[in-house]
C-alpha cells in the first residue's frame, strides 16, 4: 500500500537531496539578524504547530512522526525518514516550504497556514535558515541487524521438549496429554473424565470434517466402541481423514489466509467463473495428503511445473491441478476498471498483494512495512522487499486453457486433416494458378475509391510539423502544442533548443500507411486544406501510431489516446465541411519507436428525409449500480408516451429542437 504521509505537521519528502546540511548551523555572532528574525517568526510557529509530533517530546509519549525532529537545529539537519528539510537560500527547492504550500503534502495536516506566514519561512530559508537552538545527538531509526533477528525465537527451528513427568494414573495417553495434564496439576485443576463414546464420536466428526454425524453412522461406531473402544476411535480417525469432507473443513482455513474469493473486489466487483479450480486445488491437497514443500512449490511455481501440452489426459489432469495452484498468487482483489495513469499504480499493489500474501501465510510476517521503508519491528530491510516483488514481476491475471483430451484431440485433428486435404489442395491451387490472373484483371476494371480533386471537393497536399516532445506519452497527447493554437504554415516554433518549420509532403498520398515520424512521447501534426463548392459531410477513415487527435475548422472531430501500430480504418467518423475553405489538423502522438498515420476521406451521399421530428428527452432514472442502469426496463421502454410524468411528476418529456443530426450532443445527459 502506499503510506499516507499525513503528518500533524511537516514531513521531509525527497530522499535524493543530499545537502551540505552544515550550512544550516550560521554563525550566530556574524548573522544576529536572521537568529532574531526566527526567534520573532519562526520558532513560534514550530512550537504552535510542528512540536505535538516532531520534538523530543514527541518521542518520549511514543508518537514522533516520521523520525523528524524539529525541536534543534541537528533535528533540522538531520531530517526525518526521507532526508533534509530546508536547502539553505533556496525556498523553491526546500521541501519544508513545499509542504506548507501544500503543493504535495499538506502540512500542518489540520489547515494551511495564511500566506504571510509561509513567506516567514520563505524569507528564513532565503536568509540561510539561520538556527541558534542547541540540542543532543538526533536519534535516528535503528539499523536492522539480520543476525540479531535470526535469534528471535520466532525464528528458532522447532525441537522436541521432554514431555515433563506426571506420574501413571492413566489419564495422560499421549506426550501431549502429559503437557496438559502437568499445566492442570500446577493450576490445582482436576482434569475432566474421559468423554462418553457418544460424545466422542460428535467431537471427532465436527473437528475433522465439521458435519455431525447421521443417526446411521453414530450407531455404527457406538457398536464398534462397545466391543473395542481404542480401534474404534481409530477407525473413526482413519474414515474422516479418508473423508472428502475433510479437506473442504480444513481448506477453507487456509483459503481465508490466502484471500481466496470468487470475484475481483472493488466497486464493479466481476466475478472469477474459474477461481473454483484453485478451490478445488486445496481440497485435493489435504485430501491427497500432498507434502507440505509440494503444496508450497506448487502455489508459487505452478505455472512453471506445468506442460499445458500434457501428451496424455492423465498428465493433463496433473496439469491443470497445478496450474490451479498458481490461484494462490492471484486470488486478491484486483480492479479491471483503469485508466491509462492508474494501470502502473495498479501493478503494483497487486505485486504488494503478493508479497504481503507470502508473508503472512508462509512465514508468518507482515511484509507491507518493508514497501516504503525497513520494517521497524522483524528483520526486513526495504531492498528484500523489492527482490522478492521482482521475483514476481511476470506474474499476470489471465485464464489458462489446457487440452483435457490431447489422445482424442490428436485423433479427431489427424481425421480433420485428411478430410480438409482436398479443399487446401484446390485452395492452394486456385490462389497460385488462377487467382494472380482473375486479380490484374480486375484492377483493370477498378476506377479511384479515394476522393480526387473534383469540381465539388479539393484536398490539398499535406504539411508537417514535429516532433514536438512531451515529458511522457500521456502528457504529449494533452499538452497543446502551438499547432493547435492555429496554423500558420510560415510559422517557426521554437521547442528547447530546436526549432520546428512547417514542411510541404507531395508525395503522401491518401489511403496509405505511412511510417515516416520520429520521437519518443512526442506529438506529430499534418495540415491541410480541404476547399467544397458546398456544404456537405465527408467520413473519414483514419489510422495512427500511437494516438490520435483531429480537428476539422478547430473543432475536435476525434480523440483517442491508445497504443497501437498504424492500420486503415481503426477509426471513422463522419465530418460536415462547409462551402468553400476547410482546415484539417490532426495530431498524432508516438510513444516510442517508429510512428505514422492513415488517411482516407469519402463524399457522404446525403438525402434529406422528410417528416423526421426534433428529439425528445426524459431522465435521469437513478439505479443502485451501472449495470442495474443498463439491465433494469423503466417506464419509456415499456412505452412511448410524451405527455407521460414519471418518479411522481418530476421527470417528464421535453422537445429538443437544438440537437441536430451529424452532430456530437456532448454534456446533454446527466446522472450517475
Amino acid at each position: 500500500m502506499f503510506r499516507n504521509f499525513c503528518l500533524s505537521c511537516l514531513l521531509v519528502i525527497g530522499s535524493t537531496l543530499l545537502l551540505p546540511l552544515s550550512l544550516i548551523a550560521q554563525d550566530q555572532g556574524a548573522n544576529r539578524k536572521g537568529i532574531d528574525f526566527f526567534e520573532a517568526k519562526i520558532r513560534p510557529m514550530l512550537v504552535t504547530h510542528c512540536y505535538e509530533c516532531h520534538s523530543a517530546g514527541a518521542a518520549a509519549k511514543n508518537k514522533l512522526k516520521a523520525g523528524l525532529f524539529l525541536d534543534s537545529r541537528e533535528g533540522m539537519q538531520m531530517g526525518g525518514e526521507s532526508g533534509p528539510a530546508v536547502v539553505p537560500g533556496k525556498p523553491e527547492e526546500s521541501l519544508l516550504i513545499s509542504a506548507l504550500r501544500h503543493e504535495d503534502l499538506e502540512m500542518p495536516p489540520k489547515g494551511k497556514l495564511e500566506e504571510e506566514l509561509i513567506g516567514h519561512f520563505v524569507k528564513w530559508v532565503e536568509m540561510g535558515a539561520p538556527d541558534p537552538r542547541e540540542g543532543g545527538e538526533v536519534v535516528t531509526s535503528p539499523k536492522i541487524n539480520i543476525e540479531a533477528g535470526r535469534s528471535h525465537w520466532a525464528f528458532q527451528p522447532l525441537t522436541s521438549p521432554l514431555p515433563p513427568d506426571v506420574g501413571g494414573d492413566g489419564w495422560a495417553q499421549t506426550p501431549i496429554d502429559q503437557f496438559i495434564l502437568h499445566r492442570l496439576t500446577t493450576a490445582g485443576i482436576t482434569p475432566n473424565p474421559l468423554a462418553e463414546p457418544q460424545v466422542l464420536i460428535r467431537r471427532t466428526y465436527f473437528d475433522l470434517i465439521g458435519l455431525p454425524p447421521t443417526p446411521e453412522q453414530l450407531s455404527r461406531h457406538l457398536v464398534r466402541f462397545e466391543l473395542d473402544s481404542k480401534a474404534a476411535y481409530e477407525e473413526l480417525i482413519d474414515e474422516l481423514l479418508a473423508s472428502e469432507h475433510y479437506g473442504e473443513r480444513w481448506g477453507r482455513h487456509w483459503l481465508d489466509v490466502v484471500r481466496f474469493a470468487e470475484s475481483n473486489g472493488y466497486a464493479f466487483d466481476g466475478d472469477r467463473p474459474n477461481a473454483w479450480h484453485y478451490r478445488d486445488f486445496v481440497i485435493k491437497a489435504l485430501n491427497s495428503d500432498m507434502p507440505y514443500n509440494e503444496f508450497i512449490r506448487q502455489q508459487i511455481a505452478g505455472d512453471l511445473l506445468a506442460d499445458v501440452n500434457a501428451p496424455t489426459s492423465g498428465a493433463a489432469q496433473v496439469s491443470l491441478n497445478t496450474l490451479a495452484a498458481t490461484g494462490y498468487l492471484v486470488a486478491g482483489p484486483y480492479t479491471t476498471q483503469q485508466t491509462q495513469k492508474e494501470r502502473e499504480r495498479s501493478r503494483y499493489e497487486q505485486l504488494d498483494d503478493i508479497v504481503n500474501t507470502l508473508g503472512t501465510s508462509l512465514l508468518g510476517l507482515t511484509m507491507g512495512c518493508s514497501r516504503c521503508h525497513d520494517h521497524k519491528f522483524d528483520p526486513l530491510p526495504m531492498y528484500d522487499y523489492y527482490n522478492l516483488a521482482a521475483c514476481f514481476a511476470d506474474v499476470g491475471f489471465s485464464d489458462t486453457g489446457i487440452n483435457m483430451q490431447p489422445e482424442q484431440f490428436r485423433e479427431l485433428k489427424a481425421a480433420y486433416d485428411a478430410a480438409h486435404a482436398p479443399l487446401v489442395a484446390a485452395q492452394t491451387k486456385y490462389e497460385q494458378e488462377t487467382l494472380p490472373g482473375q486479380f490484374e484483371q480486375w484492377l483493370t476494371t477498378l476506377t479511384p475509391t479515394v476522393v480526387a480533386p473534383t469540381a465539388k471537393l479539393t484536398l490539398s497536399e499535406w504539411h508537417h510539423a514535429g516532433p514536438f516532445a512531451g515529458e511522457n506519452f500521456e502528457q504529449a497527447f494533452a499538452n497543446e502544442f502551438d499547432p493547435e493554437k492555429g496554423v500558420d504554415l510560415a510559422a517557426t516554433y521554437v521547442l528547447g533548443d530546436s526549432t520546428i518549420k512547417w514542411t510541404p509532403q507531395p508525395e503522401w498520398k491518401d489511403d496509405t500507411v505511412h511510417n515516416t515520424f520520429n520521437g519518443d512521447n512526442a506529438a506529430n501534426y499534418i495540415f491541410r486544406v480541404i476547399e467544397s463548392e458546398e456544404d456537405q459531410a465527408i467520413s473519414l477513415s483514419l489510422g495512427s501510431d500511437d494516438a490520435i487527435k483531429v480537428w476539422v475548422n478547430g473543432q475536435e472531430a476525434i480523440a483517442k489516446l491508445v497504443g497501437r501500430a498504424a492500420a486503415a480504418g481503426q477509426e471513422s467518423v463522419q465530418v460536415p465541411i462547409r462551402k468553400g475553405r476547410n482546415e484539417l489538423l490532426m495530431k498524432v502522438v508516438n510513444g516510442g519507436g517508429p510512428s505514422g498515420f492513415y488517411f482516407a476521406a469519402t463524399p457522404v451521399q446525403l438525402q434529406k428525409v422528410e417528416g423526421i421530428g426534433s428529439w425528445w428527452h426524459v431522465g435521469p432514472f437513478p439505479a443502485a449500480n451501472f449495470d442495474l442502469a443498463f439491465s433494469e426496463v423503466f417506464a419509456p421502454e415499456k412505452g412511448i408516451d410524451t405527455a407521460a410524468a414519471y418518479d411522481d411528476g418530476k421527470l417528464k418529456w421535453t422537445e429538443q429542437p437544438d440537437w441536430k443530426d451529424g452532430e456530437a450532443h456532448n454534456d446533454k445527459l446527466t446522472g450517475t
